[in-house]
């Protein structure tokens, strides 16, 4: 059934207006965060999104600021199948929203949650460890660099943040400012136990997130390079808030080199008001029931191709170099399904992997990013879910 336009609901809502000045309101709206989504004034009410270089994420991030700034309800798949600010004003259906109120211990996240469990039987371990190094072309100031990152652990309360088992479960306690010189998380290059530290060794480091921040920050000497060797749990950062990180860290040493404190345009909802609303609002039972009856009596995994003997080949990295006629077409493919080019991929891999395998029924697990609400785009913390997609191929 062709779904009708809804009405606007918001606490701030003015009288209704006749349906024609309502859609033109809508439309108005909608466009507005569609130009700002696509840094792209020019975009009119009846351009295609994709056509202007929109994707999944940046749709992602549309729906979720109309939800959160405007009470505008539209689901992603809406955004692909009426593409358009004119299209989108025709689907529009409003709901209220309620803000969580501040608390600095937190339980876990859904996704936290998750993880969580899989930290805990694998004895909790290196497992979820996240390490990376840079490495400088230009000499660094390594106390500057310290207190730039102080301006971001104030930014971002999840990356002070300690993990405790209770009888309740594990909560998680933010580390107010003050107290955080109780804690060793920085060692510059000339500090005595940086002697003789390998990024290898900081790598492997085992957190006890009960007693130590979930980071550890070194500058190290190799040859005539300084490196700073960056170790983060993965409880506290996903690939969006890694990027997130950098780019606040960015801003703070530019401004801390200039002798100033950071000017940040606005201040990001930490990451455990998230965490405590998720919890009192609970898992959505529609939902888990809909993906417990999807995945019900799924097939087990079982091995593609078997490996000669009794090894187990090591994990490698391959880069697939697109022809660009090739990506062009799946581009193409793609507006014509009305679908992510996500989901064209992933239905070209459940395809060769049906080929490959002779199987008829795939499970096949991919990441997501748990983002759906725009008040914590710019919030560092966990929220990246995984997801079991079932996919059966029938002989036609």
């Amino acid at each position: 059934l062709e779904r009708c336009a809804g009405h606007l609901l918001s606490d701030t809502a003015p009288a209704a207006l006749p349906a024609t000045h309502q859609t033109n309101d809508l439309q108005a709206l909608i466009l507005d965060e569609l130009r700002k989504a696509l840094q792209n004034d020019d975009f009119g009410p009846h351009d295609d999104f994709f056509d202007f270089g929109g994707h999944s994420l940046t749709a992602t991030r549309v729906v979720g600021r109309l939800m959160s700034g405007h009470g505008i309800e539209l689901r992603l798949t809406d955004l692909f199948s009426h593409p358009t600010a004119a299209g989108l004003a025709e689907l529009v259906a409003g709901s209220g929203k309620t803000v969580s109120e501040p608390s600095e211990t937190a339980p876990l996240s859904q996704a936290q949650a998750s993880l969580w469990r899989a930290y805990a039987a694998f004895g909790y371990g290196d497992i979820f460890n996240i390490p990376f190094a840079l490495r400088f072309l230009d000499p660094v100031d390594e106390r500057v660099f310290e207190q730039a990152f102080r301006d971001v652990l104030e930014r971002h309360p999840a990356l002070r943040s300690l993990f405790a088992e209770t009888d309740a479960g594990v909560r998680q306690t933010v580390v107010p400012m003050q107290a955080l010189d109780q804690y060793r998380w920085f060692w510059t290059a000339d500090a005595s136990e940086t002697m003789g530290v390998t990024r290898e060794a900081e790598a492997g480091h085992v957190f006890d997130l009960s007693r130590e921040l979930p980071l550890r920050l070194h500058f190290l000497r190799e040859g005539d390079h300084q490196v700073l060797s960056m170790l983060f749990h993965h409880v506290v950062l996903d690939e969006w808030s890694l990027n997130l990180m950098m780019e606040d860290l960015g801003v703070a040493y530019a401004a801390r080199a200039a002798g100033h404190a950071p000017r940040w345009s606005a201040a990001p909802k930490p990451f455990h008001l998230f965490a405590a609303d998720q919890d009192r609002r609970g898992p959505n039972q529609t939902h888990l029931d809909w993906w417990a009856d999807l995945l019900r009596d799924a097939p087990p995994a079982r091995p593609l191709f078997r490996p000669a003997g009794d090894s187990i080949p090591a994990g490698g990295w391959v880069e697939l170099r697109i022809d660009p006629q090739i990506a062009a077409d799946l581009y193409a493919l793609a507006k014509a399904e009305k679908a992510s080019l996500f989901n064209v991929i992933y239905a070209g891999i459940a395809a060769t992997l049906h080929w490959l395998g002779g199987s008829d029924d795939l499970v096949i697990g991919t990441s997501a990013s748990g983002r759906l609400d725009a008040e914590y785009f710019d919030t560092v913390g966990y929220f990246t879910t995984m997801v079991a997609h079932r996919t059966r191929i029938a002989p036609d």
